[in-house]
């Protein structure tokens, strides 16, 4: 059962996780021109579609993208509560709770993959340095926001970019805090 629940609770979050890319690449305004972008958006356009027609976006955010995250974490949420021998009639009873949770698996979401988009990152930035792909490119334009503050407080050294670090330490000590 553990392993029943493991496969599809992943699943649903690597849905999520698109969903989430989706939003975020509306926010930042991404380059949709780009191959994985293009991808993420015809994933996503069968659920974002025609959830638009009901609700517009409100600026740069993509309303309908995020509907479609928090109800994908409410399923998460909900299949938990089940494989974890628990009545859904706990959400009635406690509706609250059950929105506190759904938002901290958003979050907790969010972060992992930050974590893992920055990380990635480097491990490119090794590999390839200084050579310009569609999965570089998409990837600098996801995470330059979270670290143009630290690469502002932290310079290279010896031609090396050790910003990533301390954005990555704070991104798990935020997922610990969450947990």
């Amino acid at each position: 059962m553990k392993a029943l629940s493991y496969l599809v609770e992943t699943t649903l979050t690597i849905i999520v996780c698109v969903f989430l890319l989706r939003a975020i690449l509306q926010i930042i305004r991404a380059n949709f021109r780009n191959p994985i972008t293009q991808t993420i958006t015809r994933f996503t356009n069968p659920v974002i579609m025609p959830l638009r027609k009901i609700l517009p976006p409100i600026g740069k955010i993509d309303s309908a993208s995020v509907l479609s995250v928090l109800i994908i974490a409410c399923v998460i949420t909900m299949i938990n509560l089940l494989f974890h021998g628990q009545s859904l009639s706990v959400i009635a009873q406690y509706p609250l709770d059950f929105f506190v949770a759904t938002i901290r698996k958003i979050v907790l979401i969010l972060l992992q993959l930050y974590w893992f988009l920055i990380f990635f990152g480097i491990l490119l930035s090794w590999m390839q340095p200084h050579q310009h792909s569609p999965l570089s490119s998409i990837l600098d334009e996801l995470t330059e926001p979270l670290l143009r503050p630290a690469r502002r407080l932290i310079k290279p050294i010896g031609g090396m970019d050790l910003s990533p670090i301390p954005v990555l330490i704070i991104l798990t000590a935020l997922q610990y805090q969450l947990t």
